[in-house]
């Protein structure tokens, strides 16, 4: 099990039932791809998207789960899913025409 401070321990599989809160967000799976928008030899006219093959209609509840925000900041969301997983989510910053900008980390 994972254990962090101020957290109860979570197991990768780990089971829980959903309770509707205004932290919560609800999702299932439908569609997904990777997508490539440079390769080593520059970057793409338009980002190239590969499926990723997963038959999520056949998976039924497995391909739905939830995400509890535990911070949200201006610029950040800290979340933490239904299976343990912990996310952390940027804002993409723009340079006002809604161009994205390049990160620096």
């Amino acid at each position: 099990p994972l254990v962090t401070p101020n957290l109860p321990p979570i197991s990768k599989n780990r089971k829980v039932n959903a309770v509707n809160t205004p932290d919560r967000i609800d999702f299932a799976f439908d569609l997904a791809y990777f997508e490539i928008r440079a390769t080593p030899f520059g970057a793409l006219p338009t980002p190239l998207r590969i499926p990723y093959p997963v038959p999520f209609r056949l998976l039924g509840d497995e391909a739905k789960g939830w995400l509890d925000t535990t911070y949200l900041g201006q610029n950040v969301r800290v979340s933490r899913g239904n299976k343990g997983t912990t996310f952390i989510l940027v804002r993409e910053a723009t340079d006002g025409s809604g161009t994205a900008l390049p990160y620096d980390f």
